[in-house]
């Protein structure tokens, strides 16, 4: 059967909260507790939105039995759409989906992909992904790793960056059956005003109007099952809470090749797969690497490419983020899933070979969570 591909988006509606993997809770981390917004939501949080849809358009309340956190998420969409397999279905993302004005001089823009950025200064950040595959480009055509770095470092300041409001709220944790105020169980919880995004070109810090704007998900399905359940569950948009406090946004489902803008966006700047002995990935979502004695994790990076490219490096550097975290809760355990290695979004990593390399240029990296999203990567070669 012909693979179906579709985007699954998530419009914003209101301020939002996309915690972090860090404990939120006055009860287990004391009083007083603060809590950060991400700019984009995990991976987890977007398929976890899915996953609410599809039980409750049965009105079941399902505790899946696995011990792979992975499996839970299938596990429960498969109670809803029966013969939707792990191995079926893939999803690359999250990132965002934006209609930015850019003032009367300039007029509107269409609908523009952006994705996470932090090789500069501005770790929390959103950029086109068009300059950011131009960047990658330009900074490979240096000689040497160092130049390369060097070069990028100064491309960056050419990119259009995009930051986000931040405002804080003040709560009271209250007990659950009871809804009294537990003594002392204050919290703050930082929000996002995504609607009210900064944009800064240098120096320069200016305020933009957001018309549109929508966190999304692409999806790759083989048999076509999971995509025909969720268009139906859907329909013309079904409000869905996404992350913190279920805050309210509206999810629909966008069919078709055309539909998925980051593969789309992906494949017509870089082509189906690219060749070159110099490649730039670069991480969109965490990538997740299990965390063990004498864990080297540029030494598993190597080894995991050179599976993927089918042919040995020369070299290797990673230039971003490496962090040690969790990434969320399990349903099936109530415990907090595992902690992992990840490769932050943002992240490239740059691959050199003797040989021509030949990679597609949208894969997934990592050990862990990949069919959900996780490590979602493109491959930039030098032309």
């Amino acid at each position: 059967m012909t693979a179906v591909y579709a985007r699954v988006g998530f419009s914003y509606v209101e301020p939002l909260l996309f915690r972090g993997p860090q404990p939120f809770s006055p009860a287990a981390t004391g009083p007083q507790v603060r809590a950060k917004s991400m700019l984009i939501p995990l991976p987890t949080t977007i398929i976890g939105a899915i996953v609410t849809t599809f039980l409750e358009s049965k009105s079941l309340s399902y505790k899946p039995i696995t011990v792979n956190w992975v499996d839970e998420y299938f596990d429960c969409i498969s109670k809803v759409a029966e013969g939707v397999e792990k191995e079926k279905v893939r999803f690359y993302g999250p990132y965002v989906l934006a209609k930015i004005s850019r003032g009367e001089a300039e007029g509107a823009v269409g609908e523009s992909v952006l994705i996470p950025y932090s090789v500069s200064d501005l770790n929390d950040s959103l950029a086109y992904i068009d300059e950011v595959i131009s960047a990658l480009r330009q900074a490979l055509a240096e000689e040497t790793i160092f130049a390369v770095v060097k070069r990028l470092r100064e491309l960056s300041k050419e990119i259009t960056l995009y930051i986000a409001k931040k405002y804080p709220m003040t709560g009271i944790k209250l007990v659950d059956i009871e809804r009294r105020v537990e003594y002392g169980m204050i919290y703050t919880a930082e929000y996002v005003e995504h609607a009210a995004l900064l944009k800064v070109h240098g120096e320069e810090i200016t305020p933009v109007h957001v018309e549109e704007l929508a966190f999304c998900i692409d999806v790759e399905d083989l048999t076509g099952k999971f995509v025909e359940v969720l268009r139906k569950l859907t329909g013309n948009g079904v409000a869905v809470g996404l992350g913190g406090d279920r805050r309210i946004t509206l999810m629909n489902v966008y069919e078709g090749d055309a539909a998925t803008k980051l593969r789309a966006r992906v494949r017509e700047l870089c082509g189906d797969r690219i060749r070159g002995k110099k490649v730039a990935i670069y991480v969109l979502s965490p990538a997740l690497y299990s965390a063990r004695p004498n864990f080297n994790i540029i030494a598993i990076i190597r080894k995991e490419l050179s599976k993927l490219i089918g042919a040995d490096l020369r070299r290797i550097t990673v230039i971003g983020r490496i962090a040690v975290q969790t990434i969320g809760y399990s349903l099936s355990r109530n415990v907090r899933k595992p902690v992992y290695a990840l490769l932050c979004p943002g992240s490239v990593v740059y691959a050199e070979s003797s040989k021509e390399i030949e990679v597609e240029s949208l894969v997934n990296l990592g050990e862990r969570g990949k069919e959900i999203g996780f490590g979602t990567a493109f491959a930039v070669a030098r032309h």
